[in-house]
């Protein structure tokens, strides 16, 4: 629930997470969501959002709040995912589509949540590997982000 995900949020910004990754997100806004939002990128936190898997170009949130990074998917040849939001919000695309191993099975996951996931674990890779600091890293994973080809 919206409930829950703010639980966890503030939960993450007293435990100093960061960045924050949020594989979710709607069309409605919540004034107490970009609240939480702005106290943690005043506190350097870096929220990485999904963008959102309707196709189009209309804000979700919390991807469309200012000062977070918004992911959306790209499909395996490297273009949008036919499914994948694309609006002015969007910063970063990464492969929407991976495999999960669990319980003896390979399971498909596709969406810009995956996409999101993996974008908030190469931020922390690029900190922990090559000493960025964690605007550094976003600058270089949304620098190397290639233009949507539709």
């Amino acid at each position: 629930t919206m409930y829950e995900l703010m639980e966890g949020l503030v939960k993450g910004i007293n435990a100093g997470a960061n960045p924050i990754n949020i594989s979710s997100g709607g069309t409605g806004a919540s004034v107490i969501m970009q609240s939480l939002i702005q106290q943690a990128t005043s506190q350097g936190i870096q929220i990485v959002a999904a963008a959102g898997n309707d196709g189009g170009t209309s804000a979700t949130y919390p991807a469309a709040y200012p000062g977070v990074l918004a992911v959306t998917a790209s499909s395996p040849t490297g273009q949008l995912a036919s499914y994948a939001d694309d609006g002015s919000f969007v910063g970063a695309m990464a492969p929407g589509t991976v495999t999960v191993p669990w319980n003896g099975q390979t399971w498909m996951v596709e969406g810009t949540s995956p996409a999101t996931a993996d974008v908030t674990g190469t931020l922390v890779e690029l900190e922990n590997s090559q000493h960025l600091t964690l605007p550094q890293a976003v600058g270089q994973v949304t620098k190397s982000m290639p233009p949507p080809i539709r």
